[in-house]
């Protein structure tokens, strides 16, 4: 829809003996309803300082013309007639016209109008509706009364918009709440722009209006210098550091970087900030980053605001001098015990940091250059399930490696890698985010929803991925990378709502209706642990941040330790919602507020989740012994074990390793029939393959249990 012009459009004519006139047409309002009258003025003033008389020998001394593609249609009113009118300096005289022979369909129209062979008309645009809605107009200028441009304008009620280059909006009521009685709402209406204070008018609407209002005033921001020294501990200078200014209300982004000196300068804008630098480290083939805070602090929780009102000096900071270190280890095949060649190994920091990879030689040996830091390493070849150090087949359950003063080189960091169990299944697809463009290094996960080892790749560079040797059985998939908001398939942030793939064998399925949307540069944190009802940590959970509007807006996955951080939260009231396959999503108890102002970042959000199932178990008697496969498997360190007696007998069940020996026992006693689930806490147990065997009555049956840590 255009525009519509809520002031005059003046044009100066030039008439030889009679000076300058201005000819302007106006309408009372922009926008009107289907069978409203329509008034139209059309004025004529004198600028030039002199008395100006106006003669003519027609019957009318105005008239406008009301212009659409469609439609030309005339009109000719004149409330007076005298055959000449002399115009005072500075003084005008209008002539008002009812658009009332005709009833306009809803569209959009040009409203012409002159002085009767007196120089060019004056025009102006109005749009006629056939719906309910109210509208409100105006122009937004600066404190020199000049009209801004790409101004944002939003009101509750209201369809967002811009204002024009001639610094015109309009906002369409489309679904404005009026109280009972008169039909009456007083919203906000507020306007932004990035170098002006945001301001606030409240109006006063009724049901079906079209108003114009006054000018709106923006005030523009003052701008101060920022300074300041990027240096390691040793006093050495860092060049190339960036330093970036979060305003914390999220409406500005500024950063600049330092010279050969460690210096940098800044103009910012009048008002308070989250300020950070970031420095890289690179030596030989090791890479990787650091970050801090205003006043050298560690993370946003610590961090302190920077309240910019005059030119500020000496905002430094200082970063430690990393000394360089290695990983390396050997890659063998777990069955065969022979070494691995030519096997991919990633190396990814635990924080913000490097990432990078090399492969082994002939003999499965590797080695890779590293600064201090943690680090999560996985091994990747063909024909092998992926596996992070000690043995975890998923990126949730990955322990770090630490690289530090005390162990600059960690050696013998090694896998045992396992071929697949036969699958003849594949899952492919493509991941793009919300305005379609490819995304590439997504973690794409097959979870089995009986349980087992996942099945993991990573997005290429043009956002596809395939999963490939996957067994028969019902999947969900997750997506997860940290600069997006993570999800199930499809677009659902609970498991007990995701799409279930159905593999059957041979399959070949295609999933390119993935759309991942891009987390904010900054904001809030919150943060906590993910346990079970037992109080075990689980890793792999999908922790959503839920605004008010029932939005998801952030997200994150449990580690290794039920640890989590959700990122980049606006201000806002958030609902913590925690989903895990085999469990009964939850949600935290109360609402966390963030306030960047305030508090912006909060600890020790903890959600205890129970298995599905759990509450209400089936207790009847079945018609024959039942040991049910273990959930979760592959586990940590906590796993389910259901089993069922249809009579009274003397259960025994233990568990056992790879060697045949007891590991635990964890039902020796004779019980009534039913139906029974009793729990299993490896926590001192070492990964690895594990027997669940129960010997009842004449019946025995084993289930393998994987533990993964």
């Amino acid at each position: 829809m255009k525009l519509f012009i809520t002031t005059f459009f003046f044009i100066f004519i030039c008439l030889y003996s009679f000076g300058q006139i201005i000819v302007n047409v106006s309408t009372d309002k922009q926008v009107y309803h289907y069978r409203d009258s329509i008034y139209i003025y059309v004025t004529a003033t004198n600028t030039n300082g002199q008395t100006t008389t106006l003669q003519w020998g027609s019957s009318c001394q105005a008239s406008f013309l009301i212009v659409n593609e469609y439609n030309w249609m005339n009109d000719h009113a004149c409330l007076q007639v005298p055959t000449s009118l002399t115009l005072e300096p500075m003084q005008s005289y209008t002539w008002s016209f009812t658009y009332r022979d005709h009833v306009l369909q809803a569209d959009e129209y040009q409203i012409v109008g002159e002085v009767l062979g007196y120089g060019t008309p004056d025009t102006l645009e109005i749009t006629i509706i056939n719906e309910a809605s109210a509208f409100y107009s105006a122009t937004v200028k600066d404190s020199d009364n000049q009209p801004l441009d790409s101004v944002y304008v939003s009101a509750d009620g209201a369809d967002d918009t811009f204002t024009n280059s001639a610094g015109k909006f309009t906002l369409r009521f489309t679904s404005l709440h009026y109280p009972p009685g008169p039909p009456i709402a007083y919203p906000a209406v507020t306007y932004i722009h990035p170098d002006y204070e945001v301001y606030t008018d409240i109006i006063m609407l009724t049901e079906g209006d079209s108003i114009t209002g006054p000018d709106v005033i923006l005030t523009y921001k003052n701008i101060f210098t920022v300074s300041g020294n990027i240096k390691y501990d040793n006093n050495e200078p860092v060049p190339g550091a960036f330093i970036s200014f979060y305003d914390v209300d999220g409406s500005s982004w500024q950063y600049t970087s330092s010279d050969p000196e460690g210096n940098y300068s800044i103009q910012v804008y009048q008002g308070s900030y989250y300020v950070y630098a970031w420095v890289n480290y690179h030596i030989g083939n090791a890479w990787t980053y650091r970050q801090k805070y205003y006043n050298n602090k560690s993370d946003l929780c610590e961090a302190d605001v920077l309240e910019v009102n005059e030119k500020i000096d000496q905002v430094n900071f200082t970063f430690p001098v990393l000394q360089q270190g290695s990983i390396s280890g050997k890659v063998i095949d777990a069955n065969t015990q022979q070494p691995l060649s030519d096997v991919w190994i990633s190396v990814s920091s635990a924080e913000p940091g490097d990432s990078s990879f090399t492969g082994t030689d002939q003999d499965g040996n590797y080695y890779i250059e590293v600064f201090e830091g943690d680090y999560f390493l996985f091994a990747d070849k063909i024909g092998y399930y992926i596996q992070f150090y000690k043995d975890a087949h998923n990126v949730f359950d990955a322990t770090p490696v630490t690289v530090n003063g005390e162990n600059l080189n960690a050696a013998g960091i090694n896998f045992n890698l396992l071929p697949p169990e036969p699958g003849t299944n594949i899952i492919r697809g493509t991941v793009k985010d919300e305005t379609g463009m490819l995304v590439p290094n997504v973690q794409v996960c097959a979870i089995p929803l009986a349980g087992g080892t996942w099945i993991e790749t990573k997005s290429n560079y043009y956002g596809n991925y395939v999963l490939t040797n996957i067994k028969n059985g019902e999947y969900i998939l997750l997506f997860y990378n940290e600069e997006y908001v993570s999800e199930f398939y499809d677009n659902v942030f609970e498991w007990e709502g995701a799409s279930i793939l159905n593999l059957r064998g041979d399959e070949d399925i295609t999933v390119n209706d993935v759309y991942l949307k891009p987390l904010e540069p900054f904001g809030g944190e919150i943060s906590g642990k993910i346990s079970s009802g037992s109080g075990s940590a689980l890793s792999g959970t999908l922790i959503s941040a839920v605004n008010s509007s029932d939005e998801v807006v952030s997200s994150s996955l449990s580690l290794h330790n039920g640890n989590y951080k959700i990122p980049s939260l606006a201000n806002g009231e958030y609902t913590i919602k925690a989903s895990r396959i085999g469990y009964i999503t939850s949600e935290y108890s109360g609402k966390i507020v963030i306030d960047l102002t305030g508090q912006l970042v909060f600890d020790g959000i903890d959600i205890s989740i129970s298995i599905t199932g759990i509450e209400g178990d089936d207790k009847t008697i079945p018609e024959s012994y039942i040991l049910s496969r273990n959930f979760p498997n592959p586990f940590n360190p906590v796993t389910k074990i259901k089993y069922g007696l249809p009579q009274e007998s003397e259960v025994k069940l233990f568990i056992y390793n790879m060697l045949g020996e007891k590991a635990a026992e964890i039902v020796n006693e004779f019980q009534k029939a039913g139906r029974y689930e009793v729990e299993w806490n490896a926590v001192d147990f070492t990964s690895g393959i594990y027997f669940c065997s129960i010997k009842a009555g004449n019946f025995s049956a084993v289930q393998k249990l994987v533990l993964v840590k």
